[in-house]
């Protein structure tokens, strides 16, 4: 009996160790709960003592459970965002785009850049060009639906996927191009400045049997389309 005590003794302490060691952030607090039950504990425990501290034992390993189940959530959503905008991130649209193309509904690809983005950034600094950006994906979060999604692909590209057919989708495309053109007053300490935006955005509906880099590829052709066009026009 003694050595058996023993032994759930040193598993314990060895659980309490592990737990810091492996999770510097909540770990301390869980090892100092595990080594309080450990001192705690008689020298010659009664059966019911030690069922007590069993239950007890139990208890601090869920909540330690719990806890780290809530953190590795949240760094998978950190993951999947973009840290400028806080909408999502490229790795993320891969996802997202794999797992409509398996579920086989419409949707189509709304993908645009910023017209003269890099002569901002230029002019007024690259932290005027963050809050352009940063104001753009809030503009764009607020224009899309529940079951739409928003993506920042990279610099100043961004990718809407748009949940609906390819007609209902152009009156939606034109829309939320219209509200992202426009004035943008930007703010950086001890300065404030207003810059007159606007977007040059491609439009495809997916097509069965297509890959994401053959739908994407089709996109950014659309998009360049129309940013020549405007150009000669």
């Amino acid at each position: 009996m003694t050595a058996a005590f023993d032994c759930y003794l040193s598993s314990i302490a060895a659980i309490a160790e592990t737990i810091e060691a492996i999770s510097p952030e909540i770990g301390p607090a869980f090892r100092e709960q595990l080594m309080s039950l450990r001192s705690g504990l008689a020298s010659n425990p009664t059966p019911g003592e030690l069922e007590g501290s069993r239950a007890e034992l139990y208890q601090i390993l869920k909540r330690y459970c719990d806890q780290v189940r809530v953190q590795l959530h949240e760094t998978e959503l950190l993951a999947a965002l973009d840290p400028l905008t806080g909408v999502a991130n490229r790795r993320d649209l891969d996802r997202e785009l794999a797992a409509r193309i398996q579920r086989g509904h419409d949707f189509c690809l709304l993908f645009f850049d910023l017209n003269g983005f890099k002569e901002i950034n230029d002019r007024l600094g690259h932290l005027y060009g963050d809050e352009v950006l940063k104001q753009l994906g809030a503009r764009l979060s607020s224009q899309v639906r529940t079951e739409d999604y928003v993506c920042r692909w990279g610099g100043d590209e961004f990718v809407a996927i748009l949940a609906c057919d390819l007609a209902v989708a152009r009156s939606r495309a034109r829309q939320i191009v219209e509200r992202l053109n426009g004035e943008y007053v930007i703010s950086v300490p001890e300065r404030e400045s207003s810059v007159e935006i606007t977007a040059t955005a491609g439009l495809v509906q997916y097509s069965r049997g297509e890959s994401a880099e053959q739908l994407f590829r089709r996109v950014d052709e659309a998009m360049y389309r129309q940013k020549h066009a405007s150009l000669e026009g």
